[in-house]
């Protein structure tokens, strides 16, 4: 059983360090061509010093580009790999329930919003009043606290009489 999972690891992780190459060779070809390209306008436009000069400037950000892919490239190792996709797996673990509930949100106030009209333009401006002066959630969001973050802004949407509480506990249910 430890064979098993480690082999599927093993495997993953070779996927994982594929699928890297290949984003930086398809990042390499669209700098190549772009460059080339750029090379080609600069030629072109010998009597328009502006434009010659804002287009040389774009060629040496490209190059600097490139030199970074191929330094960030050359250092890349298994760990390293290993790590990007664990931390990018967490990210869209916390963000993925959060677009959800957020949409979900969405929904219910586009529905506030036809139903009602300007009492629900009123309660909207209540809501971004409440939002902005919620020291609460700032701290949340500074601390990447996503958790308490969608606490209180749900609480804000609660406090504008946008939804009742049990409709947020619902949908907050329904995503988790």
């Amino acid at each position: 059983l430890s064979d098993g999972k480690s082999s599927r690891e093993n495997q993953d992780v070779l996927l994982q360090a594929q699928a890297f190459e290949e984003a930086h060779d398809s990042a390499e070809i669209l700098i190549r061509v772009l460059l080339r390209t750029i090379t080609v306008a600069r030629a072109s436009v010998p009597d328009r010093p502006k434009l010659h000069m804002a287009l040389s400037t774009i060629h040496e950000g490209l190059l600097f580009v490139r030199q970074i892919l191929r330094v960030q490239k050359k250092h890349t190792s298994r760990k390293l790999i290993e790590a990007w996709f664990r931390a990018l797996n967490e990210i869209s673990n916390t963000f993925g329930p959060l677009k959800q509930r957020t949409a979900a949100l969405g929904v219910q106030i586009t529905k506030k919003f036809r139903k009602h009209g300007n009492v629900a333009k009123r309660r909207i401006l209540r809501f971004v009043d409440i939002v902005l002066g919620d020291t609460q959630l700032l701290h949340a969001l500074e601390l990447g606290d996503w958790r308490k973050s969608c606490y209180r802004l749900e609480s804000a949407i609660v406090q504008a009489n946008i939804t009742d509480a049990a409709t947020c506990e619902q949908l907050r249910k329904g995503v988790l």
